[in-house]
């Protein structure tokens, strides 16, 4: 379940890094980043 969790969150960072070059990800990253981890956490 760890190594599910952490590969969630690399994902995560790598599409927040790809819209912060697009100049979209100041606005969506942070809270896509917590609905994933949210939906991800939630049994």
């Amino acid at each position: 379940m760890i190594i599910q969790i952490l590969i969630i969150v690399l994902a995560v960072l790598i599409v927040v890094s790809i819209m912060m070059q697009q100049g979209k990800g100041s606005d969506l990253g942070l809270p896509l980043a917590a609905v994933a981890l949210i939906l991800y956490l939630d049994p």
